[in-house]
């Protein structure tokens, strides 16, 4: 099985710094692949969402051919297929806290897996739309759907616990926020009215909510500790395609930040590591692209990584990896799941690399 890396032709290409599809002079490093990238394609259509399992080498993928797909990427066993869903996968969550993976899907169902058996544990049915976000904060299950409606759920019966409504809140993206203070647990959630909301778990009561923006948020996501949100916009030609942060501690300060040349598909901030300890975030977009920015200094992209045969990029996650490394994985239109690290390149966190480790 061997566990060297080779260099080999690839499709796609690897970028420092910010660019976008040309390469303005500068010739890209090769992308490292893993061997693992031999192995049967993941997914026979367009993969909405991609995530760590609690290691740097087990993924779970979800997507447009109604699957969830479970994948070590270092290994060359085939991946595991959780069949399910009778409609495209929307997203899919591992939750630390309660040891599960979770899936939600257009077929307006959420559902909870034994990843390692392929079995379905238990069925959460009430939405009336389709499910688009998923999270867990502690021990209780939230949802949201594009029928305007927020859900809370009771792990072990599957019965919905409470129910928030807000017209026009056509829900696009959920995080949890991680670490709160004391028994306050809180969500944040982006929709299409173009507003980002932060919520209280237990009462399902509006905690914060930010000024409108002028485009449709995408995606959303906030620091472990709450104090900084981060939000992507859809746009087109360069023209609202940002990402925006927002510091709790600043009145809701914005920073907005003109981050693709297509629309923002998903953001998420990046764990701090040893090689990283400035908290950094990734973005990736309908223009093929990755790329990831300092939260201090957002003027400049810091790494980038162009998909060279096309498509769009979404559904990031991210995960320390060994020595130091950022491992985050995304998945493509093309029915691709892809394995990055980023690499500091001189000791420097400022000066970092975007490769491929594998393709599945």
């Amino acid at each position: 099985m061997g566990k060297s890396i080779s260099k080999l032709h690839s499709p796609h290409r690897t970028v420092s710094g910010d660019q976008h599809h040309e390469d303005r002079g500068v010739e890209p490093s090769a992308p490292e692949v893993s061997s693992a990238q031999k192995k049967q394609r993941a997914h026979s259509d367009s993969v909405a969402s991609a995530v760590y399992c609690g290691t740097p080498w087990v993924l779970a993928s979800g997507g447009a051919d109604n699957t969830v797909v479970v994948s070590e990427w270092n290994r060359e066993e085939q991946p595991r297929r959780l069949n399910g869903h009778s409609r495209a996968v929307t997203q899919v969550l591992w939750s630390l806290p309660l040891r599960h993976l979770f899936s939600c899907s257009r077929d307006k169902s959420i559902r909870m897996w034994d990843e390692t058996v392929g079995s379905c544990l238990q069925a959460f049915q009430g939405h009336a739309m389709t499910v688009a976000g998923i999270a867990t904060c502690q021990s209780t299950l939230v949802s949201g759907s594009r029928d305007g409606t927020l859900m809370t759920w009771s792990v072990d019966t599957g019965v919905c616990t409470n129910s928030a409504h807000v017209n026009r809140n056509v829900v696009t993206c959920i995080r949890a926020i991680k670490r709160c203070d004391g028994e306050r647990r809180e969500f944040v959630q982006a929709s299409e009215d173009k507003m980002l909301r932060v919520w209280d778990v237990n009462s399902l009561k509006i905690e914060l909510q930010l000024p409108r923006q002028q485009y449709i948020h995408t995606s959303c996501d906030a620091t472990d500790d709450g104090t900084m949100l981060l939000c992507g916009s859809n746009g087109l030609d360069g023209h609202g395609c940002h990402a925006t942060l927002w510091d709790r501690r600043m009145a809701g300060k914005a920073v907005e930040i003109a981050a693709h040349a297509h629309g923002v598909t998903d953001c998420r901030f990046l764990p701090k590591t040893s090689a990283f300890p400035e908290q950094l975030f990734v973005t990736s977009s309908l223009d093929s692209t990755i790329k990831v920015w300092s939260a201090n200094h957002a003027d400049k992209a810091l790494a980038s990584f162009a998909l060279g045969a096309g498509g769009s990029v979404h559904g990031l996650d991210a995960i320390p990896g060994p020595g130091g490394v950022i491992n985050i994985v995304a998945g493509t239109s093309q029915g691709d799941v892809l394995v990055l690290g980023l690499r500091s390149t001189s000791g420097d966190h400022r000066r970092c690399a975007l490769t491929q480790l594998a393709s599945l």
